[in-house]
């Protein structure tokens, strides 16, 4: 599989307001709220929402194993899985129990029946590579996963 970045476009913005956030950068965003608390392993709607900010306004990647592009803590772009680590912990690379409580989150949403047998990595990735997949599709999910 090829590696895809898709960057969005100045008028693909103009409605980012509407998801409920400051028009700051999600980096700041992310910053606001602290750091991450291992006992705190509950995911709460900004997680969807940062993520969603993250993709939409930065951009969008896919390609097999690919999580963002740039670096960890500041990624340029993000894959699903990626924007959700960085959303929960600040580092795209990240795998701790809020980023697995994110995952599981968007899995229900795409596998309400518990029926795929991959784990919830795998079905995400798998659902973020999809050759006709979009970046519209990949905010919108992070936003339906949002008190779901």
């Amino acid at each position: 599989m090829s590696t895809a970045l898709h960057h969005p476009a100045p008028a693909d913005l103009a409605g980012l307001d509407a998801l409920g956030t400051p028009t700051g950068d999600p980096y700041d965003e992310h910053d606001a709220h602290g750091t991450y608390d291992a006992r705190d392993d509950a995911c709460d709607d900004e997680v969807f929402r940062r993520g969603a900010l993250l993709i939409a306004r930065h951009g969008w990647c896919q390609g097999q194993g690919l999580l963002y592009v740039g670096a960890p803590h500041a990624p340029q772009a993000a894959s699903l899985v990626g924007a959700l680590a960085w959303a929960a912990t600040g580092d795209a690379e990240s795998c701790g129990p809020r980023v697995r409580a994110a995952l599981a989150t968007v899995r229900r949403r795409l596998d309400p029946a518990g029926s795929a047998l991959f784990s919830d990595w795998e079905l995400l990735c798998a659902w973020n590579d999809a050759p006709a997949r979009t970046r519209d599709e990949t905010v919108a999910l992070l936003l339906g996963s949002a008190r779901s």
